[in-house]
This record gives C-alpha cells, structure tokens and sequence, in this order.
C-alpha cells in the first residue's frame, strides 16, 4: 500500500474518531503535546519506523510528505470555527470581543509553532 492510500486511510479511520467531541475539549498546553505526541506516532505506524531507529520527526514528518503537524491545527481552527458559529446566533458586543479575543489566541498559538519550529531546525543545524 501507497503512501498516500495510507494517509487516506488515517485520516479518514484514525483521525475522524479522534476529532469527536473536540468542540468540548479545553486546549491547553499539555493537549496539544498529547495530539502532536499522538499525531507523530501514528506516522511513525504508518511507515514503519520503530523507535530503535532513532529517526528524527522532522525526518518523519519529510518522510510522510508534510510540512508540520496538521492535525492539531485543524482542531484549533475547527474550535474556532465552532465558536464564531455559536457566538454569531447571539448577538451583542460581548459576542464581537469574544471571537476577537479567540482570533488573538488562534494567531498566536500559530506563531508560537513557527517560533519553536525555527528554534528546532537552528538547534539541529
């Protein structure tokens, strides 16, 4: 089997039952390193690599033809997502300020993966 048909596969088995009821889920700090964590193993699986290999994830994360970990930054912005929805059947300036203060979070955390990503790759360089 293709990588490809594998990635699919994860995706549609792995990661659809794993993305229930996220809307009720608190993100916090040490979640997020349970996905990531959770994500990267999965890869790993996937392609076979047990952990004696000693292979880097950025090395998996190539070999899986990705860039970085989506699977956290999907739930971040289907949370997002699902909260605009929910605030925009209410209506007030209390609505407005909360989605802003969700939209800083968002944009934060996104930059702070790019910080620790480029720390990372200046580290192993």
């Amino acid at each position: 089997m293709n990588k490809t048909t594998r990635k699919r596969l994860l995706n549609c088995y792995v990661f659809s039952v794993l993305k229930y009821g996220y809307e009720s889920w608190t993100v916090n700090k040490n979640l997020m390193k349970r996905i990531n964590a959770f994500e990267q193993w999965c890869c790993r699986r996937m392609l076979k690599i047990s952990w004696k290999d000693k292979v880097p994830n950025r090395e998996v994360l190539k070999r899986v033809v990705e860039k970085e970990r989506q699977f956290s930054r999907k739930i971040v912005q289907q949370k997002l997502a699902y909260a605009g929805h929910v605030l925009r059947g209410s209506s007030g300036r209390n609505a407005l300020v909360i989605l802003l203060l969700l939209r800083h979070f968002f944009i934060l955390f996104c930059q702070r993966e790019a910080q620790t990503t480029a720390s990372k790759d200046a580290i192993v360089a």
